[in-house]
């Protein structure tokens, strides 16, 4: 038993210094983007390109956004889309869906993710490889 904790706690260990190195690296990314870009509470980046005084998203509200996700390196990864979700159903990624619920009802943003809060560390086949950070164009439609 005492073998299996051990195996476990140096899994966790290995994951936060992923996710500790994954942070530094994205802090440095933003500082190379236009925009002043904020880090949210749960690790992601975001630059809100336009305010609005439309309604902010509450858990279970339906909205259409439309979007285009790019790897770090700038390469546009899958089509753009063109959704509609219910906040709170998991039907995006965590990271995705966190940056929406800080925008009000029409207004663009610039979304950073880490890959833990994207696809992870096993990726979105064909588009998105293993443990890549995403940056997601949004317009949360009106």
């Amino acid at each position: 038993m005492d073998n299996n904790n051990n195996e476990v706690a140096a899994l966790v260990e290995l994951n936060e210094k992923m996710a500790l190195k994954e942070d530094s690296l994205l802090q440095e990314y933003v500082k190379n983007l236009s925009g002043t870009f904020v880090k949210s509470p749960i690790g992601i980046w975001y630059f809100i390109e336009n305010r609005t005084h439309g309604t902010a998203l509450n858990n279970s509200d339906s909205c259409f956004i439309s979007f285009q996700m790019f790897s770090l390196d700038g390469k546009l990864l899958g089509e753009k889309s063109h959704e509609k979700i219910i906040i709170g159903k998991k039907q995006i990624p965590v990271g995705l869906e966190e940056g929406l619920c800080l925008l009000h009802k029409g207004e663009n943003a610039v979304f950073v993710v880490p890959w833990y809060l994207a696809y992870g560390m096993k990726g979105l086949p064909p588009d998105v490889p293993p443990y890549t950070s995403l940056v997601y164009k949004v317009k949360l439609e009106k």
